[in-house]
């Protein structure tokens, strides 16, 4: 995904980055409450595959409970297979540089579900 957006200008015009969990200090192995915790803690977008609502430390059950109108939305894509698919990667690119660019819209959101 950061090589898409790289190839299209985008991650240098916006200043992106990409934080994977081995630069964090949570261990791949973190509950969805600690990681979303951590993403609002470091004022950064989480970017996830779509996961489904399995019990109260879930992604879903953790922004249901956690979510407030200042919250940066939890950015899900669709379909994780189908970033192998250049057409559908970079329509899930576009939809990160939506995001981004206008992000106060995106306050509260909850999830944004990609592309």
């Amino acid at each position: 995904m950061f090589a898409t957006l790289q190839e299209g200008g985008w991650a240098e015009f916006l200043d992106l980055s990409f934080l994977y969990f081995p630069q964090t200090p949570l261990g791949e192995s973190s509950d969805d409450t600690t990681v979303w915790r951590y993403a609002q803690a470091q004022h950064a977008l989480l970017l996830t595959d779509n996961r489904n609502r399995r019990g109260e430390d879930s992604l879903q059950a953790t922004v249901e409970r956690e979510n407030h109108p200042q919250a940066l939305p939890v950015l899900t894509v669709g379909s994780k297979e189908r970033l192998n698919d250049p057409e559908y990667r970079l329509r899930v690119a576009l939809g990160i540089v939506d995001v981004i660019i206008y992000l106060d819209n995106y306050r509260g959101a909850g999830r944004i579900f990609l592309p």
